[in-house]
């Protein structure tokens, strides 16, 4: 249940600009699993990982890097 909570939270911390950017790789890694290049499971690791992994980094370094500016 914490990984849940702390994917919510990076999300909800993600800028407009990060998350159109994030939400273009997501479409992009669906548009390789439409062409064939990608099984469903593939496709559900890649869109997974930036749940679970890239956009909680993301958000940690856009704080650490405020966190640095101050």
């Amino acid at each position: 249940m914490k990984d849940t909570t702390d994917t919510l939270n990076a999300v909800e911390n993600l800028t407009e600009e990060d998350a159109k950017a994030f939400l273009k790789l997501i479409y992009a890694n669906i548009d390789i699993f439409k062409n064939g290049n990608y099984t469903i499971e593939k496709l559900i690791e890649e869109i997974s990982s930036f749940y679970s992994q890239k956009i909680i980094r993301t958000v940690e370094l856009r704080n650490a890097i405020k966190e640095e500016s101050r």
